[in-house]
């Protein structure tokens, strides 16, 4: 419940922390929410469908996840990894939930640009903690990024060992995801 808290950002050998504001009491979030919650796909197809499926936690839970990620539907944020920022803020600008989202549903829906790894998890946070169901934000450091799903970081090497070939599988610094 609480509404400031820690997001940790960097590399195992460099932890730092970024104070967060989840803002999930501020004005107008329970409309915000709602209407996240009404403009997901599967309202759009089944209204009642939806509606009648949001006593349970597990659906609300996909449903926001799904939300806060623009991707494929019309949801809260646009996510860019790299420079530019052209059109929207670097993901470091970003200290809060409630200003993303206030934006967001002033826009008429239109996503928020940009986030990364930590500004999802924060936003969904948010939203969870408003709709009541627990959560926090978890955060590790030298994340595998294992695109094949055979549960290994797969390097490969030519047969003199000299030149390594690539792989789509990777280390990454850290990776931060909500718990809920």
């Amino acid at each position: 419940m609480n509404e400031q808290g820690v997001i940790y950002r960097g590399s195992n050998n460099y932890i730092f922390s970024l104070a967060w504001d989840f803002g999930q009491f501020e004005d107008n979030m329970v409309d915000i929410c709602l209407r996240m919650l009404d403009r997901n796909l599967k309202h759009a197809k089944d209204y009642a469908d939806d509606v009648s499926a949001r006593c349970n936690p597990i659906y609300v839970s996909r449903v926001v996840s799904a939300m806060i990620n623009s991707v494929d539907d019309r949801g809260v944020l646009a996510g860019n990894w790299s420079p530019p920022y052209v059109g929207g803020q670097n993901p470091t600008h970003w200290s809060g939930s409630y200003p993303i989202l206030r934006q967001w549903y002033n826009l008429g829906s239109h996503p928020v640009k940009f986030g990364q790894c930590w500004v999802f998890a924060g936003v969904m946070c948010s939203v969870m903690r408003l709709l009541g169901i627990p959560c926090r934000v978890v955060i590790n450091f030298k994340s595998a990024h294992n695109t094949n799903s055979n549960l290994t970081i797969d390097e490969y090497h030519s047969d003199y060992g000299v030149a390594k070939k690539t792989s789509p599988d990777s280390i990454w610094n850290f990776h931060v995801w909500t718990e809920a």
